[in-house]
């Protein structure tokens, strides 16, 4: 079976409606997808996998897709940032919003190896989100004068690193911690070079780190650490056989990134971070989040 070559729900789904409509088949069945201008060069589009017929049709699992594209992260000024992880933020809050109890705490998770800059965007993110459980446990005037949300963070590495799942660590924490829900934030891979550093994917379904490039990770979702999962990926990566108009798809797949990968994901990363931050501590500036 061959491999997908992509963590994005809009290209899969792209290749999908194409299938069909030269198949003379209409839309494919279980899917709905919209999209929006949000302004300033920010276009938010939704797929939302409803049954098993569509996760079938596109081999991701059921849930919402929602794909926020922007210019570029390559030379992201602070307007741009600004602009971008608002939209980012309204798009996280919409989705936590629609869960059935609302919560009342957050544990954030940054996947991925920091030493590799195509794989750092998770733990970059993990260091600008602020964390503020130790703040609401040694003094709650301050967590509630300054209205925080309850956030603890974790960055747990990669297996090559600490010959430990991902998700064994996450579940392990969760345990301890009790969140009412998680957040994994991880570099995805993509088919079009269009898509580097210009996409974030926020996803409902939770995430199976790797998977877009081959690998077999444990799936991190509400079945496997026991608290809603929600996924923000960004692609850092594409297959050299995309890049070849498909030639050696079969052989041996390299994924390579923009040379400024290591810009790109630091930028990737704060965006992320800042998105968070904007999510549950609505109250402090960019300035603020920046400097701390």
């Amino acid at each position: 079976m061959e491999k997908r070559r992509t963590d994005l729900a809009a290209e899969l789904y792209g290749e999908a409606e194409k299938a069909f409509a030269k198949e003379n088949r209409g839309k494919p069945d279980g899917i709905i997808e919209a999209e929006r201008d949000a302004g300033d060069g920010i276009t938010v589009s939704e797929i939302e996998i409803e049954n098993d017929i569509g996760a079938a049709l596109i081999g991701k699992p059921v849930g919402k897709y929602v794909t926020v594209s922007f210019p570029t992260a390559r030379d992201m000024d602070f307007y741009s940032l600004e602009k971008t992880a608002n939209v980012i933020a309204d798009e996280i809050n919409r989705l936590v919003n629609a869960l059935s109890v609302k919560p009342e705490s957050l544990l954030f998770c940054g996947l991925g190896n920091r030493l590799l800059s195509a794989d750092a965007v998770g733990p970059l993110a993990f260091d600008r989100v602020i964390a503020t459980r130790h703040i609401k446990a040694s003094n709650p005037a301050v967590f509630e004068g300054a209205s925080l949300f309850d956030v603890c963070s974790v960055s747990p590495g990669v297996t090559a690193q600490t010959g430990i799942e991902a998700c064994d660590i996450i579940k392990a924490v969760a345990a301890t911690e009790k969140p009412d829900m998680i957040i994994v934030a991880d570099a995805l891979a993509a088919k079009s070079r269009e898509r580097l550093a210009r996409t974030v994917q926020i996803s409902t379904s939770g995430i199976s780190p790797g998977s877009g490039i081959g690998g077999t990770h444990k799936e991190i979702s509400l079945s496997t650490v026991g608290a809603p999962v929600f996924s923000i990926g960004t692609p850092t990566v594409i297959a050299t056989s995309v890049l070849a108009d498909g030639k050696g798809e079969k052989g041996d797949v390299f994924f390579v990134s923009p040379k400024e990968i290591d810009v790109i994901s630091k930028n990737l990363g704060t965006l992320i971070g800042c998105a968070v931050n904007r999510a549950f501590h609505g109250n402090l500036s960019y300035e603020e989040m920046l400097m701390m």
